[in-house]
Formats: C-alpha cells, structure tokens, sequence
C-alpha cells in the first residue's frame, strides 16, 4: 500500500508537541499469533517506536524477519521462544530483555499452553519516502 506497518495506522491529526498519550487514542492491531498496541504516535517528533505486544500460542512457527532498525524487548509476562539469526531458540520470561541490532534476523513466538507480553522498542523508526 505504499506505507509500511506503523504509517497505515498512524493518526494524521497527531498534535505535534502533545506528550501524554492516552490508552484511548492508541492503535491496536491483531492477527493469530499477537496483539500490537502502538504507545507512541508515528510523527516527524517521535524518532522511536514503542509497542505493547501481546504473543499468543502460535498455530505455526513465524519465517525470520530481518530487523531494518535496532529492536529490544522486555518480557513484562508470561514465557516467549526468541531465536536471533544462526542461534538456537532461548526461552525467555518475566523480567528478561533482548536486543537486535539493524539487519540481524529474528523471529518471536508462544509455543502451546504459553502467552507472554512485551514492551518493545525499534530505534530509530523507519521512515517513508516521505519523510514522515
């Protein structure tokens, strides 16, 4: 669609120098295997994101995703499978963290019986042709 994940569901009506940003006007997005909420507004200001994830028992395990900034998490709770590029899986749970560097390959997910929450952070946000 010409925009990449955070821009689709960025508020255009975003106050530039507003810094207390309320549950209500926070993004959510879901598919089988997690939960997203956007915490921070996806504008020129904002030179992170910062999400709220909620991973769910996967029905299959997720292809690599090459990380086109640098991303950590924090394991807030319950128990998720972290595997970085040419590493085997690591089981992480309430109160473990990660970092990944810009261009090194991840993937994260629940396995049966198990849900965990994070707080991640991608640093700095990609930005569009645009620049916004």
């Amino acid at each position: 669609l010409g925009s990449n994940f955070p821009n689709f569901f960025s508020d255009e009506n975003d106050n530039k120098g507003q810094y207390i940003f309320r549950k209500s006007g926070m993004k959510t997005v879901m598919n089988d295997d997690r939960e997203y909420t956007f915490i921070l507004p996806q504008r020129p200001d904002v030179h992170l994101e910062m999400m709220d994830e909620n991973y769910f028992p996967c029905k299959r395990i997720p292809e690599f995703e090459t990380m086109e900034h640098d991303f950590a998490g924090y394991v807030v709770s319950g128990n998720i499978t972290v595997e970085i590029a040419d590493s085997g899986p690591v089981h992480l749970s309430c109160g473990d963290a990660f970092h990944v560097p810009q261009g090194v390959q991840l993937r994260g997910y629940c396995r049966a019986g198990e849900q965990a929450r994070l707080l991640t952070i991608h640093y700095p946000v990609k930005k569009n042709s645009s620049g916004s």
